[in-house]
């Protein structure tokens, strides 16, 4: 199955399904990364790079894998994603370790969300987000879709939950 139609199939499932029958849309990110780029990066710059990037239990996650490089990619694609969905990009205090992406074997990864993008997220009623990326060897492609709580056709003014895609 070709990447186009592998992303086309898991869209479908991931966003499917119960948890979001009482959401609204907030935003949606895509971003595509380069394999070959995110090694070269981690190459010239090392721990320095990593750990400027990813949080102690993501790398953990990547080094642990024969293709840890792939991984590194996937992760930053999502950041990146995460940040576009959310509107912001890297301004307004926003940081890469904002985002933590949770990744278990054979599940989608999950994203919490911490400090400031936590708060914006938190004064937008951000409540769920639904992953999902697809990749082959030169390059990776994420998409995240954010959702705001909505109770009887408006948003709830009360939302403080941003640890997100708890039913996962």
């Amino acid at each position: 199955m070709n990447v186009a139609a592998k992303l086309q199939s898991e869209l479908t499932e991931t966003f499917s399904g119960a948890a979001l029958r009482n959401s609204g849309f907030a935003g949606i990110g895509v971003d595509l990364a380069s394999v070959a780029r995110i090694k070269l990066a981690i190459e010239r710059s090392g721990e320095a790079f990593v750990e400027r990037v990813y949080l102690s239990d993501e790398i953990a996650y990547c080094r642990a894998a024969e293709y840890a490089y792939e991984r590194f990619a996937a992760l930053w694609a999502v950041r990146e994603a995460a940040v576009k969905a959310l509107g912001t990009g890297y301004a307004d205090g926003v940081g890469f370790h904002d985002i933590e992406i949770i990744c278990r074997e054979g599940a989608a990864p999950r994203l919490r969300f911490r400090g400031r993008f936590a708060e914006i997220a938190a004064s937008r009623n951000i409540h769920d987000s639904r992953v999902t990326l697809s990749h082959d060897r030169d390059n990776v492609v994420a998409v995240v879709v954010l959702f705001q709580k909505i109770i009887s056709g408006a948003l709830d003014e009360g939302v403080a939950e941003v640890e997100l895609n708890r039913s996962r």
